[in-house]
């Protein structure tokens, strides 16, 4: 996802207030959008202690992120896409996950990136697990804590070559790629994924669009327990019991919560069952590192 990041300006007040007013933020979000002066005025003027920068997709701003030091090593984030239209496209993973990344290069020293989104902002702790973060604490009536290592950042393995090849002769899928050829030396297979918490419990029975984006949120979460990000997925298999057409959009807007822009090549297969009474879609994976 070639999302990228500047310093915020004052000439961005205008599209800040937008974003902070939209109702997908303000639910999260503290402060009014008539504070954006009073509040980001001095952090445009002067980058410390807080750094703030505006997300831009192919040169068009689309959010905003913030970092600051906080006691020792660590570094807070904050975040938020602002534009309603980009909203669970996987952005926000890969807008935290690049961030990251230069959050460990502007503080050398840093060890530990944190965030804390609200308990209920599931959208939010979705794009922080599958951008790498480990949830740390709960604290009682307070926010969640979710913190990535350096360690992490530092194991991750140089770009690997993957590429997307689309046949001149071949229809363009909108979510799929039809040939992806990669270079690299270390393979992640990861056994189909259900609908299951943590205590390996069915969970959103008869929904399947819950369970298609349970089903990419435990994905990401084993993709990344392994090392492997969602753009080095090279396949998936898709299995879905009783599958029909009507049912591909779900299964889509799941899985783009998860893999964004990338599109790796896919099989998707209607089954009469799957390993138990009540699940609905299963997703296997392959991916390549380096």
């Amino acid at each position: 996802m070639p999302v990228d990041f500047r310093p915020l300006a004052r000439e961005d007040f205008p599209v800040l207030r937008q974003w902070l007013a939209a109702p997908h933020v303000r639910a999260w979000w503290d402060g009014e959008p008539s504070d954006v002066e009073r509040k980001y005025g001095p952090r445009a003027d002067d980058p410390e202690p807080v750094r703030v920068f505006v997300i831009q997709l192919d040169g068009v701003p689309l959010g905003m992120i913030q970092c600051c030091r906080l006691d020792g090593r660590a570094v807070g984030i904050d975040y938020l896409i602002g534009d309603s239209d980009r909203v669970g496209q996987g952005l926000g993973t890969a807008a935290i996950a690049a961030f990251t990344r230069l959050v460990f290069d502007l503080y050398p020293d840093a060890t530990t990136v944190t965030a804390d989104p609200a308990p209920a902002n599931h959208a939010s702790r979705r794009a922080l697990e599958k951008a790498g973060f480990r949830l740390s604490e709960v604290p009682a009536g307070a926010n969640v804590i979710y913190v990535r290592h350096r360690a992490l950042d530092d194991e991750r393995p140089a770009p690997m070559a993957l590429e997307i090849i689309q046949p001149d002769d071949l229809d363009t899928p909108k979510t799929y790629s039809h040939v992806i050829a990669a270079t690299g030396n270390r393979l992640v297979f990861v056994a189909g994924q259900m609908s299951d918490d943590l205590d390996g419990t069915l969970i959103h029975p008869g929904d399947l669009a819950a369970q298609a984006r349970q089903v990419f949120t435990n994905l990401g979460r084993a993709l990344a327990a392994a090392r492997a990000r969602p753009d080095q997925v090279t396949r998936i298999t898709i299995y879905v019991v009783g599958h029909r057409p009507e049912y591909l959009p779900v299964i889509e807007a799941a899985r783009i919560e998860l893999f964004g822009a990338h599109k790796p090549t896919d099989t998707l297969l209607g089954v009469q069952t799957l390993a138990a009474p009540g699940y609905l879609i299963e997703v296997d994976a392959i991916a390549v590192t380096d």
